[in-house]
């Protein structure tokens, strides 16, 4: 299952243009929507999360993404896992469900833009903004699913946010851990801030275990890979015959 995370500007467009068109609903690139009925009519699962981030920042007076960073808000995450798991439950039907617990608390949100821009984080000119992230819990500890987890997590720095490496806030509040608490069941998480599309393959290489228990495996990457077409990004490394190695 292919997941692009559509970036900021895809989902607040008029924060660019500000007499964007509404009516028109998420700003892909012209190409986006071709590209995903293309990749269908092959028989690959691409799921679109444009849709419901675009609807949920109707309703929503929280942002789903953070002010001065490159990345979703713990409330776009929340929005994420909310489709993925309606979208996943039809091939989890017989897998025993788990209970997880959650808490949340108000943490501040850094700016990644700033350190792009060689500027301090306490730059005079940034306020930083505050979030409520949530904690899943599994008997009391942080949730870390391994190897026997049914779905597996595969992604870049959209996937370890909220996970206590990217310094925003405690963990617990990632896209696998929100993903977890609503199937209730456990998601391994596969994510490495900064890496290319395929070479989040590599975890996989020589490690059949990975694979071995798995029902589905949800490959995300931030969209803007999705412009580097013909590039080194996707002709580096080929895909691994992995279908074959899910249990079916």
């Amino acid at each position: 299952m292919v997941v692009p995370i559509p970036l900021s500007p895809t989902i607040y467009p008029e924060k660019v243009w500000s007499s964007y068109p509404r009516q028109d609903g998420p700003a892909w690139n012209p190409q986006f929507r071709d590209w995903v009925r293309d990749c269908r009519n092959k028989g690959l699962d691409v799921v679109d999360l444009g849709d419901s981030l675009w609807e949920a920042k109707e309703r929503m007076r929280t942002p789903l993404y953070i002010k001065f960073n490159s990345h979703w808000s713990p409330e776009g995450v929340g929005v994420a896992a909310d489709y993925l798991a309606e979208y996943l439950r039809p091939y989890l039907t017989d897998v025993p469900g788990a209970r997880y617990t959650v808490s949340t608390s108000r943490e501040p949100m850094f700016s990644d833009l700033l350190t792009l821009m060689s500027l301090p984080h306490d730059w005079r000119k940034y306020r930083r903004q505050f979030h409520e992230v949530p904690h899943v819990q599994d008997n009391g500890h942080v949730l870390q699913a391994g190897d026997a987890a049914p779905v597996l997590l595969m992604g870049d720095s959209f996937c370890t946010m909220y996970t206590g490496l990217d310094g925003n806030g405690a963990p617990g509040g990632g896209l696998g851990q929100q993903l977890a608490l609503r199937l209730g069941m456990a998601v391994q998480v596969q994510a490495r801030a900064s890496f290319s599309p395929t070479w989040q393959w590599l975890p996989v290489d020589g490690n059949p275990e990975l694979l071995a228990h798995k029902r589905v495996v949800v490959w995300t990457f931030a969209a803007r890979w999705l412009s580097l077409v013909d590039s080194a990004v996707w002709l580096d490394r080929p895909m691994l015959p992995l279908a074959s190695q899910i249990k079916k």
